[in-house]
């Protein structure tokens, strides 16, 4: 049997621009759903942030965690390169852990530029109540900056 998934709530972007004011896109976050009963958090890379040089871009890096909005449970991916494949993937957790419903992911994206800068930021995905079936909190993207 095909596990089926779904994207719940919206995704979160991750952009970095340089110096030339461009925008690089680098991914997005968001929760998936496996219809068993579990959730977990997914950073999917941009096919061509991974795919393409990026002038002054020297290496990037993404923790995918995702997190109950109360109970303290959580799990995380820990860091993984963007040569290591196209996403990055918590382990699930089952979505009534520690007596809630509720969910929400995060990436935190770290770059490193030939400047010497090194700065890395958070996306929030969308918090997911899956006992109401709706979204009950807004996405955060987030950017960086590389002169």
């Amino acid at each position: 049997m095909l596990l089926q998934l779904t994207e719940e709530g919206s995704a979160a972007s991750v952009e970095a621009q340089g110096s030339n004011l461009a925008y690089v896109f680098v991914g997005t976050i968001y929760q998936e759903y496996d219809y068993c009963g579990s959730v977990r958090a997914v950073f999917n890379w941009d096919p061509a942030f991974r795919t393409s040089s990026h002038p002054g871009i020297t290496g990037a890096w993404a923790t995918s965690n995702l997190f109950a909005t109360f109970g303290g449970d959580s799990s995380t991916s820990g860091q993984v390169g963007s040569l290591a494949g196209t996403q990055v993937i918590s382990p699930s957790m089952p979505v009534h852990a520690g007596g809630t419903d509720a969910w929400y992911s995060t990436v935190l994206v770290h770059l490193t530029f030939a400047t010497g800068g090194a700065p890395t930021c958070k996306a929030t995905g969308a918090t997911w109540d899956y006992h109401a079936g709706k979204q009950t909190a807004a996405d955060t993207g987030c950017s960086m900056y590389y002169f």
